[in-house]
């Protein structure tokens, strides 16, 4: 495993995957391909922990954040999610 830290305020993160509806019986025949839209916003963990501008931010703190501001960094064959500081809009549970 690679170690990694955020820099230029990018917090190292794990998108937690939203559970997927049960498939039911449907009328409505569909591709296999097809795939259910994604929401605007998805939800990710903090990996490690950083601090910026007086601001804390705590490993396994759980926030939400625009999905279409991911940076995802490949290396050795590793997958590594970046999501810049200022585009959280919530940290979810008890922080």
């Amino acid at each position: 495993m690679v170690e990694i830290e955020g820099c230029n305020r990018h917090l190292v993160v794990d998108i937690i995957e939203q559970s997927e509806e049960k498939e039911s019986d449907s009328l409505v025949l569909l591709p296999d391909e097809y795939q259910k839209p994604q929401g605007a916003y998805t939800i990710g963990k903090v990996k490690k922990g950083a601090s910026w501008d007086g601001r804390e931010w705590k490993e396994g703190s759980v926030i939400a954040f625009p999905r279409s501001v991911v940076r995802e960094v490949t290396f050795n064959e590793e997958t590594i999610y970046l999501v810049q500081d200022n585009y959280v809009i919530c940290i979810i549970g008890d922080n």
